[in-house]
């Protein structure tokens, strides 16, 4: 059921950051986080006894959601970084990911 979640997001963020390289960062960015956060309002509101196509779809809007903020927000970090510093931007942004993954 989990894997859901992930499918959606790997198929819609090379999209996303296409879009994102050709539009730029914001629209793309502030609608993923739109998205995703309708996502988990829809899953906190989902019982126990929630059909797992509810939760699936749920899922994959988080999916979607994240999908569409992952590439944009990874580009306009890096975007705004300068070329020197790439490779610590790069540690403080994977760090960042993982201290929100232990603490999420």
């Amino acid at each position: 059921m989990l894997a859901v979640q992930s499918v959606v997001m790997a198929v819609v963020a090379p999209v996303s950051g296409t879009l994102s390289d050709r539009f730029g960062s914001r629209v793309p960015a502030v609608s993923g986080m739109v998205v995703l956060s309708g996502a988990m309002v829809w899953l906190a509101s989902l019982g126990a006894e929630a059909p797992l196509a509810q939760v699936a779809a749920a899922l994959a809007l988080v999916g979607l959601g994240t999908g569409v903020f992952i590439s944009p927000n990874t580009s306009a970090l890096m975007g705004a970084a300068p070329r020197t510093r790439l490779g610590i931007a790069s540690g403080v942004l994977a760090e960042a990911r993982n201290v929100g993954m232990v603490l999420g």
